[in-house]
């Protein structure tokens, strides 16, 4: 059986994260090229570079399946709090909008995370054998909710 035949094994979270994080990269690259001329903050550019090196390890990291993709989606958002930073004290973006900016970044990335890490262990990824019967819960065992002991 070929690849073709075989198709795509994969959660639909996974593709979409995988593709979110790619066009992330995309979109990183897309903007520092329209807003950073050659007069830029040589640490700017550099951390861009570093954001879209990093969201694009994530895309990678996510759609093969490995550990290290939680170390690199941390990472992206470290570096998008950063690159934030580095735009307040360069003048070019306003202290509100960095607050806001931040914040958001901080919130999506640790759930991300969080959900990466322990999305793993959960019980719904678990193969389910078909021939299994589930096993019964105390109150159906005896007819009792509560044990006495």
């Amino acid at each position: 059986m070929d690849a073709t035949e075989q198709g795509v094994n994969r959660p639909l979270w996974q593709i979409l994260f995988a593709l979110s994080y790619a066009a992330l990269a995309v979109q990183r690259v897309i903007v520092g090229h329209l807003t950073i001329d050659g007069s830029a903050d040589p640490a700017l550019v550099a951390t861009w570079a570093l954001v879209v090196a990093f969201a694009a390890a994530t895309a990678v990291g996510v759609w093969i399946e490995r550990s290290w993709a939680v170390a690199t989606l941390v990472g992206t958002g470290v570096l998008l709090v950063v690159a934030t930073l580095q735009q307040v004290w360069l003048g070019t973006l306003p202290v509100a909008a960095s607050v806001s900016e931040m914040s958001i970044v901080a919130l999506i990335t640790g759930a991300l995370a969080l959900a990466l890490r322990h999305g793993e262990r959960h019980p719904a990824n678990e193969p389910v054998e078909r021939d299994a019967q589930p096993e019964a819960k105390p109150s159906q065992r005896d007819g009792r909710s509560f044990r006495r002991s």
